[in-house]
């Protein structure tokens, strides 16, 4: 099974006022928890527009997620995890070393 994620929520009184704390109070625990109870296999994210990886602390998210979560042996995600780097094809190619393991990553295309 797998779920799509929003990173952010358009009306999210955190998101409009204080995104450091939308990321650490409410972003965080509501992904963990729906990891921790839903165990999707497949996770296509959106959102990350607005903000590189630091804010969004993505690195530190999918660490979790691929090396400690109840998934880390199954999951696929996506490449939009944050604004910057986002190589064409749906790629995580981009990631520095030691920043996340090696992942099995969906590519997509749209036509238009």
């Amino acid at each position: 099974m797998g779920i799509y994620y929003s990173l952010f929520e358009w009306y999210n009184p955190l998101w409009l006022s204080d995104r450091n704390r939308y990321v650490t109070e409410h972003m965080f625990p509501q992904f963990k928890d729906v990891v921790n109870h839903v165990q999707p296999s497949i996770i296509f994210s959106d959102g990350e527009w607005d903000m590189s990886s630091e804010p969004w602390r993505t690195p530190e998210l999918l660490s979790w997620l691929l090396n400690e979560s109840p998934v880390r042996e199954e999951v696929v995600i996506n490449h939009r995890w944050r604004s910057t780097e986002r190589a064409p094809g749906g790629t995580l190619a981009k990631w520095g070393p030691g920043e996340i393991p090696k992942v099995k990553e969906e590519q997509y295309r749209a036509e238009y």
